[in-house]
């Protein structure tokens, strides 16, 4: 008896030790040994409990104010009348300064989608191409009623989730 207390204060101990994001979970000998249930169902559920999945993903952020927005277009490659975008230009401001980038066709389908003009504070996801509109700057501030204040960070962030 006492060997099993001092195996399972050790095994306590480890896991307050480990911390709360290592899963743990404590399980009684008796537990197991039941005549309605098989061992093997209870081992198993306990061992579901138990395992832990922690998903780290790290996005390239780039937001700021937008002070230049061009789309860039050339004639349309299967030789009809009609132009295509090939890029977009988009100019970004933060309190740090200004940077221009160079665009996908499919991110500028995004920004119109935003209804996303000069003026306004945006979010792009460099990966995924997904651009959100935060709201429009101080200095527009008169014309519409949801304002933003300048961000503040530099425009190529790394976001955490």
């Amino acid at each position: 008896m006492l060997c099993r207390l001092r195996l399972r204060g050790c095994a306590q101990g480890m896991a307050k030790e480990l911390g709360p994001k290592v899963p743990f979970v404590p399980m009684v000998g008796s537990e197991v040994y039941s005549s309605e249930v098989k061992k093997v169902e209870i081992l198993m559920e306990n061992f579901r409990r138990a395992i832990g999945l922690r998903i780290k993903e790290n996005k390239e952020v780039y937001e700021g104010e937008v002070i230049e927005l061009t789309p860039e277009e050339t004639e349309n490659p299967l030789g009809g009348y009609g132009k295509t975008v090939s890029h977009v230009i988009i100019g970004l401001k933060t309190t740090k300064g200004t940077k221009q980038l160079k665009l996908d066709p499919s991110i500028y389908e995004s920004l119109q989608k935003e209804k996303v003009v000069v003026g306004d504070v945006i979010y792009i996801e460099a990966n995924s191409g997904a651009v959100k509109r935060v709201g429009r700057s101080d200095a527009y501030a008169t014309e519409f009623d949801l304002e933003v204040s300048m961000v503040e960070s530099n425009f190529n962030s790394q976001s955490e989730t």
